[in-house]
């Protein structure tokens, strides 16, 4: 899990914390539902969501980067270092998913509850 969370780099911190964010938002929301906590869930939500997109991205642009500078001898291995350095960034990507999904599964929770009121 710790290599998981190196391989994503300092953005995974921002998704971390967005992600947690939305899901105590939704633990929140579940316990006792209230239709108008969902906009401040749905925005942490987007903010998550934009946060491992965005570091998804600079994990391959720092990833071409380093591949466009490699040296001479190691060069013609540019695409197993391209694939290694996708492989990192996905880490952003799976982290905020799996963040998001846990959050809306909890939302759910709540939004039954909510309806199941008189």
């Amino acid at each position: 899990m710790v290599e998981f969370f190196i391989a994503g780099g300092f953005p995974m911190w921002f998704v971390l914390a967005f992600g947690l964010a939305g899901l105590v938002g939704a633990v929140f929301f579940a316990r006792r539902p209230v239709e108008h906590h969902l906009g401040a869930i749905r925005a942490i939500s987007w903010a998550t969501a934009f946060c491992s997109f965005a570091g998804f991205i600079a994990g391959l642009a720092a990833t071409t980067a380093a591949c466009g500078q490699l040296p001479p001898e190691e060069a013609s291995d540019w695409h197993r270092y391209a694939l290694l350095g996708f492989a990192e960034s996905s880490s952003n990507l799976i982290l905020g998913a799996s963040l998001l999904a846990l959050t809306w599964l909890v939302v759910a929770v709540g939004l039954r509850r909510l309806a199941a009121r008189p």
